[in-house]
């Protein structure tokens, strides 16, 4: 019975502090979105590339592609690069997408190898360096993938402000699953680093 009763009261005891982990880190990711950040003109935006619907840019890519058209037309950004591989890669069918939204081929280079968040700040800081593009950087994506996309690029040496893809965040009971996701992937991506290539 001592036992049975140990064992209850161990249970949760580790449930209870997973819960509040899984809170903290929740509200911290959402805090970084209220936070706002501090575009500075003539910045590069690094657009963080999502699913593709048919070859074309889903919900979130798009108003990540979006939000990054916004600030190149006030001048925010003078450059735009869009970081996804796969098959076709979205980076591809990002570059097509702002193409089509009048943004000029001039100012958009394509990362088409990453396959994953690390990847993508890693190869698109790479790819930067390769440009001479030293100046600030702009991570563009939805906000609930914020706080790990700043986190990624600090390990990569990349100087990045985040810019979140909403205009609003929506409800946590919409949004939910992904900031769990969120938290699960930010907690793994503290002990394990992801292979150098996909």
């Amino acid at each position: 019975m001592v036992r049975k009763t140990w064992v209850r009261v161990a249970l949760l005891g580790v449930t209870a502090a997973v819960a509040t982990y899984v809170i903290t880190q929740a509200a911290a990711i959402l805090d970084v979105v209220e936070q706002g950040p501090v575009v500075v003109r003539g910045s590069t935006a690094l657009v963080l590339g999502d699913h593709l619907e048919q070859g074309h840019p889903g919900l979130h890519f798009r108003q990540r592609l979006d939000r990054a058209a916004e600030l190149y037309r006030r001048g925010q950004v003078s450059g735009i690069i869009i970081s996804g591989g796969g098959t076709p890669p979205e980076a591809a069918a990002g570059r097509r997408y702002l193409l089509e939204q009048g943004i000029s081929p001039d100012v958009i280079l394509p990362e088409e190898r990453s396959c994953s968040t690390r990847l993508n700040i890693r190869f698109s800081t790479a790819l930067l360096r390769q440009r001479g593009l030293e100046g600030p950087v702009v991570i563009i994506t939805n906000g609930f993938h914020l706080r790990r996309a700043l986190l990624l690029a600090g390990q990569e040496g990349l100087q990045a402000v985040g810019m979140p893809a909403e205009e609003t965040l929506p409800p946590f009971s919409v949004i939910w699953s992904s900031v769990v996701r969120e938290v699960v992937a930010t907690t793994v991506m503290r002990v394990w680093d992801s292979p150098p290539s996909c």
